[in-house]
């Protein structure tokens, strides 16, 4: 199966598409990175912008059409809540909301402290 794996994360947004294997091993299609630097509006201004919040969701788009034209049958998108964007992720709900009504990406928020837990 052909699966794609999109990470949201302050300062980048990453893109795997792999084929995945019932063995668990898989092999990478697609690897694509955009640097977005969102955290660096949280700490500035403690939200991002209007214009960062434009380049966000214009990334998972063009991420979301790169999976797509790699042929993944299935898309997974993921974020921390991190102490960076504890103010976009829980505090701006209409950037997710965005994201999911012009990319069709539902997007998975983990807390922080559960990632901790896991370390």
């Amino acid at each position: 199966m052909r699966i794609a794996a999109l990470d949201l994360g302050s300062n980048s947004f990453h893109l795997l598409v792999a084929d995945v294997h019932p063995d668990g091993t898989f092999e990478a299609v697609t690897r694509e990175k955009e640097m977005l630097r969102l955290g660096d509006d949280v700490a500035r201004d403690g939200r991002i912008s209007s214009a960062a919040e434009d380049r966000a969701v214009a990334s998972v788009r063009r991420l979301r059409q790169l999976a797509d034209a790699s042929g993944a049958q299935e898309v997974i998108a993921k974020a921390y809540q991190n102490p960076k964007l504890a103010g976009v992720f829980s505090g701006q709900l209409g950037v997710w909301t965005a994201f999911w009504l012009d990319t069709a990406v539902s997007l998975l928020v983990l807390a922080y402290s559960w990632w901790l837990a896991r370390r």
